[in-house]
């Protein structure tokens, strides 16, 4: 996973240049992503079973339902003003939930598990529980199983 924008304060300011951008990562993500993009087109893709893939879901596994679109966190009052506060304080309850909700967002793809993104992020299972339930009051996820 990337550097989270917080831990610079150059994200997005006038001194956001290309002096921080190491050459050899900026290949090796080309590289990367060429592979990534030569894989998905040489696959084949097969439907499977709708009640199959049901019976290999793990408890707690959401669907994003706006994975190839900005949801507007904002209009939604997810997200905070980013101009009222410049980083994040990952102490912050309000932070916590909103990481939370960006880390939900991000894995819920059917297959990954409120434990797994528990696993992966670090973040208690019960505060992506409380933002999984606002996600899906928000109509942003769906629960599988």
């Amino acid at each position: 996973m990337r550097t989270p924008y917080y831990e610079f304060k150059e994200y997005h300011t006038a001194d956001d240049d290309l002096k921080l951008v190491k050459k050899k990562i900026l290949n090796d993500s080309l590289v990367v992503l060429s592979e990534i993009v030569t894989n998905i087109e040489n696959k084949k893709f097969t439907k499977k079973s709708k009640n199959k893939k049901k019976s290999r879901l793990k408890p707690n596994t959401y669907l994003n339902l706006k994975p190839y679109c900005e949801p507007q966190l904002g209009k939604r009052k997810l997200y905070r003003e980013i101009s009222k506060q410049r980083l994040v304080d990952k102490n912050d309850p309000d932070n916590l939930r909103e990481i939370s909700i960006f880390w939900i967002l991000n894995f819920s793809d059917g297959m990954h598990s409120l434990k797994d993104i528990s696993k992966k992020s670090g973040i208690p299972i019960q505060l992506l529980k409380n933002s999984a339930e606002i996600l899906l009051k928000k109509k942003l996820l769906k629960k599988l199983k």
